[in-house]
């Protein structure tokens, strides 16, 4: 996974992209057969410089950022849930990791008058 420095800088600033599609999809995520519960981050990080909306029908054995779980009831549905086209992923890519919340206050961790 090479990106160009100019086009990753063009894309870097960018509020948003939409990556559609099969097959935009196994390009983004390298085309390897990760294990489905890997983190979207892990997959991206380092690599895709913008905000990401991703959008796709599964029609390749390649899945990732599944939650625990999804995989295995997605096979009792259906044991070609991966390939048949009829199962979709939308996906939110953001290349900073979120924000923590502020730090409690100390008004609201004690009731008692601060000296």
């Amino acid at each position: 996974w090479e990106m160009p420095a100019s086009l990753a800088e063009e894309l870097a600033s960018s509020s948003l992209l939409i990556v559609k599609g099969d097959a935009n999809y196994r390009r983004l995520v390298g085309d390897r057969q990760w294990n489905p519960l890997t983190p979207l981050r892990d997959v991206l990080r380092g690599w895709f410089p913008a905000p990401g909306l991703i959008l796709r029908t599964f029609k390749a054995e390649l899945a990732v950022g599944l939650k625990e779980g999804q995989p295995e009831e997605a096979a009792k549905a259906d044991k070609d849930w991966l390939t048949a086209g009829k199962y979709a992923t939308i996906q939110f890519w953001h290349p900073k990791p979120p924000r923590s919340p502020p730090p409690e206050s100390r008004a609201s961790r004690s009731s008692s008058p601060n000296p």
